[in-house]
């Protein structure tokens, strides 16, 4: 359906369009389609053209991979009113990654063509644009900060802290997926997440399924900020030392 009245007026108060006069961000929107679609929806797939820019008003979007082993890897999470795709429909290239919809949401969907217009002649959408990609961008660079630097537990907690929007006090908060696909995003194996969640919970993060209550927002945070034990630290070169080890026997040019 076209986009109008009360949902014409949040999409244009949306981070990326709200620097952007009414006039031009109405033009944009113009041949917009505003669709509900409900959890387990699969809004495009990897490889097919990027015909639309899509932006979530509400409800959380996975985006995920295919690996050689036929299954799926999740790659981004994306929260309510950010555009995603940005990159192939603006280069006009194939989809890297499939969406999956977590939660029934309402999607705008603005053909790519429009997008690349508004783009070339908007100096207003332009440099808003360049500010949502410089965050993505950053928010990129965090996620792989944390996968080198965190161990699981951490990358867990800071995970739960991007859910809230301050760190004092308590909080109740649901996960925008089921647990397994949250630790295919954070790089675990379920286990290895069953096992984070049961850290948390000794810091105060009790819950079933995907509902948790956070009894102490700075506690989580200096969790998710420590660094690691000097005896976490100490196992892990270990193990690090003992699988070298084994490769050096099992290699027949570095075990002679």
């Amino acid at each position: 359906m076209p986009l109008h009245g009360s949902d014409l007026l949040a999409a244009q108060r949306l981070p990326i369009f709200a620097s952007v006069p009414q006039e031009n961000s109405a033009q944009l929107f113009h041949a917009a389609r505003l669709h509900e679609f409900a959890a387990g929806s699969v809004l495009f797939r990897e490889g097919e053209p990027a015909e639309w820019l899509h932006i979530a008003l509400d409800g959380h979007v996975a985006l995920k991979a295919k690996g050689r082993d036929a299954h799926d890897a999740i790659i981004e999470f994306v929260p309510p009113g950010q555009p995603f795709i940005i990159a192939a429909a603006l280069l006009n290239r194939p989809l890297l990654m499939s969406a999956l919809v977590l939660e029934t949401s309402r999607v705008i969907l603005i053909p790519a063509s429009d997008f690349r217009q508004s783009v070339a002649t908007d100096l207003a959408f332009s440099a808003a644009l360049n500010g949502c990609a410089a965050e993505h961008w950053r928010a990129l660079v965090g996620q792989i900060k944390s996968l080198k630097m965190r161990n699981g537990s951490q990358r867990l907690a800071a995970f739960l802290l991007s859910l809230v929007d301050r760190r004092t006090g308590e909080a109740t908060v649901r996960l925008p997926c089921e647990r397994r696909m949250l630790a295919s995003w954070l790089g675990m194996v379920p286990t290895s997440a069953s096992r984070a969640f049961r850290d948390l919970a000794t810091i105060g993060v009790e819950g079933h399924r995907s509902l948790l209550r956070i009894r102490s927002l700075q506690r989580l945070a200096d969790f998710a900020e420590q660094r690691p034990s000097p005896v976490w630290t100490k196992s892990r070169r270990r193990t690090t030392s003992r699988i070298a080890s084994r490769r050096v026997r099992n290699n027949p040019i570095m075990g002679h």
